[in-house]
């Protein structure tokens, strides 16, 4: 039985992938009905084909980081499902466009796959945007 405690780590580990645009090493890391959902597209969803062929090349990352995350379990299976929640921060950039900042995220982790767990969903949503949207609402 995997230790919910790895998935932040494995988090990481499949995010160092993506900096350091390692396909054959991030595909361990999502299972195959993998999707990445955010704030920034609203109602559609970016199936695992797609993000591995924007994350590789187009979307360029120098660093990423977990703070605080919150696991827990949200399934005892089997398979096991559990949620990662935490605070990302990224430096990085699409084309020309800088997409370095903080976000929230969300993560669905599935027991199985090589690391003992795989990433099945991802939600995103910018908290600098956030934050300055509740600023100048807060100043009416």
């Amino acid at each position: 039985m995997a230790d919910l405690t790895r998935i932040p780590a494995l988090a990481q580990q499949w995010m160092d992938a993506w900096i350091a645009q390692d396909r054959a090493a991030l595909e361990p890391f999502m299972a195959p009905d993998y999707a990445l959902v955010g704030a920034a597209f609203a109602g559609q969803a970016m199936e695992r084909a797609t993000w591995l062929e924007v994350a590789i090349g187009g979307y360029v990352a120098q660093s990423c980081t977990f703070a605080d995350p919150l696991v827990r379990e949200i399934s005892a299976g089997p398979p096991r499902v559990a949620a990662m929640d935490a605070v990302w921060t990224q430096v990085a950039q699409r084309g020309e466009h800088d997409l370095s900042g903080r976000y929230w995220i969300s993560d669905l982790w599935r027991e199985g796959g090589p690391h003992g767990w795989q990433v099945v969903l991802r939600s995103s949503a910018a908290l600098d945007a956030m934050a300055a949207s509740k600023q100048a609402f807060a100043e009416r």
